[in-house]
């Protein structure tokens, strides 16, 4: 088995894996829903005998529903590793001829892939419903995309690629470390926090500028991360017993 077969079966699974395509779906609708209710808010407020509690419920609603978004993006990657611990996978991958360094790429590149799958499929319908209410309302669709192209330069785009690699990384090794076990969303929210604080203490210490040193410093210290936390993850998982 090599890396490419790997990746296959991940993808396969995420794709017959109903219960979970069911939710995605459904909260997926919820986001189209709730954005189009956002976007027409005023309308709604003109016809609505008592705009206050109204108001109220649109709008714990939507953070209710960003929540939901949060886990469910940070969740899944979880389930990609976990599963294959809770159901003895990983030792048959293992036996498959598989090394477990090549096993590691395999499921960095399948936790990337299903993460980007599934955010274009939460976010991808609201929006284009933003995209369309910003062209019909003002006709200034073109001028906002000028923007924003403007605004996201190459050294951004980068920064946050690091930023998600890393995030990713410290989640497997979370994963790795706990064998794929509940606990393990734990171990990630302490490894961030524990990340959080040294690139601050870092970034204050040394004597950079707000802007492109600043930039470069994290930037460093993302890659830095990917390397010593990678380190830690294929070396925990090469040395476990399954």
């Amino acid at each position: 088995m090599t890396i490419g077969h790997v990746v296959k079966l991940e993808f396969y699974k995420f794709f017959h894996e109903k219960s979970y395509l069911y939710l995605f779906g459904t909260v997926a609708l919820i986001n189209i829903l709730c954005t189009g209710i956002l976007v027409n808010f005023e309308n709604i407020n003109t016809f609505a005998t008592n705009a206050k509690p109204l108001t109220g419920l649109i709008i714990f609603s939507f953070f209710l529903l960003v929540i939901i978004n949060f886990i469910l993006l940070y969740w899944y990657p979880f389930h990609v590793l976990s599963i294959d611990y809770n159901n003895q996978v990983m030792g048959l991958l293992m036996a498959s001829g598989i090394k477990r360094q090549q096993l590691f790429y395999a499921k960095l590149v399948t936790v990337l892939g299903l993460s980007l799958v599934t955010f274009i499929g939460l976010l991808f319908g609201p929006l284009v419903i933003c995209i369309i209410k910003i062209q019909m309302t003002s006709g200034t669709l073109d001028s906002v995309l000028t923007s924003i192209k403007s605004n996201l330069n190459g050294l951004q785009a980068f920064k946050f690629l690091l930023s998600y690699i890393t995030t990713t990384i410290i989640m497997m090794y979370a994963c790795i470390l706990m064998k794929g076990a509940k606990w393990s969303i734990l171990v990630f929210i302490g490894l961030s926090w524990l990340y959080q604080v040294v690139v601050t203490l870092i970034t204050d210490l040394l004597p950079v500028d707000s802007g492109f040193g600043h930039n470069i410093v994290t930037m460093s210290c993302e890659l830095l991360a990917i390397l010593i936390f990678g380190f830690l993850a294929q070396n925990k998982m090469r040395r476990q017993a399954l």
